[in-house]
């Protein structure tokens, strides 16, 4: 299976290829000898909430069955349940008396209950689910930074689905937006510029708004690193370039990104958009580049001016009024913390389209 695919996808693919295996063990066979068989073993958890049959989950945990009954490709009930999006079957599972392994992970690719429940696609109403099971996994011990075997976190998968929300009760939670990195050195900033939606913001599926911008700023505002690269040197930025990612990618500007920094190939985010044939995209963000760049400017020559008066009076002997001084001290505050968050990167000297 591909090891890059999203969890489901992972987990949906390894499960195919032990359908066959785990079929023969459920019906008798025993796999460590051949035509050997052994007393069915009843599963009536996993085959419950495989239905999404709440009330027959609850029926059986009752009855004393385990809640942790699985077959040979790991997938518990839990598994099932976030999968599904069934938060009734969640629930459940989780009152049960017998303790619950909520990071238990499939054979497949390792993949955790709460990594299926936040990789919700699809409709508004889904989406919306996947949030409150893993805020109820979360409540149950979850680990928010365990990975599967790519080095995925749910704040990985969160990010890439666009889903804010999700994303925001992760890092509430503690999970680290920075530097945890999958296979391929992406972080979930990097999940959250190539994400499953489009750039025009209609979503890869009807009803769901691209939220990538959103996704950008909740991550940027926890600390994650807004120029980190990954193993082909691309940064977020490069990412937007490639996804058409237009809102995310003048977030990251805003948001303090160098727009100069080039992956392994030499390229720029917007040589990058050029040459994928994006060249709006391109201009954009260059032009972006360049207005936040003359901000900059303006905002450090505002300050060294203000600094500037300060330092005659003083020199004069002319006390400055205390709201005046206040009013410049905080002046100068603010200029510096936004010249602070705002670099000046350098700015080729000829756009990449330029020659077209």
């Amino acid at each position: 299976f591909d090891e890059h695919a999203p969890p489901r996808a992972r987990a949906g693919s390894w499960r195919a290829a032990v359908t066959s295996l785990s079929a023969a063990v459920a019906r008798g066979f025993a796999p460590d000898v051949m035509g050997a068989r052994r007393p069915r073993l009843p599963l009536p958890v996993l085959d419950a909430a495989r239905r999404g049959d709440a009330g027959a989950v609850r029926k059986a945990l009752r009855g004393g069955a385990d809640p942790n009954e699985h077959l040979l490709d790991g997938w518990r009930p839990l598994h099932y349940a976030c999968d599904i999006g069934n938060a009734a079957v969640v629930h459940e599972l989780l009152a049960s008396r017998a303790p619950v392994h909520v990071d238990a992970a499939e054979a497949g690719a390792g993949a955790t209950p709460l990594l299926l429940a936040v990789d919700a696609f699809g409709d508004v109403d889904l989406r919306a689910a996947s949030t409150r099971i893993a805020e109820m996994l979360v409540r149950a011990g979850a680990d928010v930074n365990k990975t599967d075997d790519s080095g995925t976190s749910p704040l990985h998968v969160a990010a890439k689905r666009g889903a804010a929300d999700t994303v925001r009760m992760l890092i509430g939670a503690y999970a680290k937006p920075s530097p945890v990195k999958t296979s391929t050195g992406q972080t979930p900033l990097h999940q959250a510029c190539l994400g499953s939606g489009s750039g025009s913001g209609a979503g890869a599926f009807a009803g769901v708004a691209d939220g990538s911008a959103e996704v950008v700023s909740v991550l940027a505002g926890a600390g994650a690193d807004v120029d980190c690269q990954d193993l082909l040197g691309h940064t977020p930025l490069h990412c937007c370039a490639m996804m058409d990612k237009s809102e995310a990618a003048v977030r990251l500007l805003s948001l303090g990104a160098d727009a100069s920094i080039v992956d392994f190939q030499g390229l720029t985010a917007a040589e990058l958009a050029a040459r994928k044939d994006n060249k709006p995209l391109g201009r954009r963000i260059t032009s972006t580049n360049l207005s936040l760049r003359r901000l900059w400017l303006v905002m450090l020559v505002q300050l060294i001016k203000r600094r500037r008066a300060v330092q005659q009076r003083r020199f004069a002997g002319a006390p400055a009024d205390a709201s005046s001084s206040s009013s410049h001290v905080g002046g100068s505050s603010t200029a510096a913390a936004g010249a602070l968050r705002i670099r000046a990167p350098a700015v080729p000297s000829q756009p990449p389209w330029s020659a077209a």
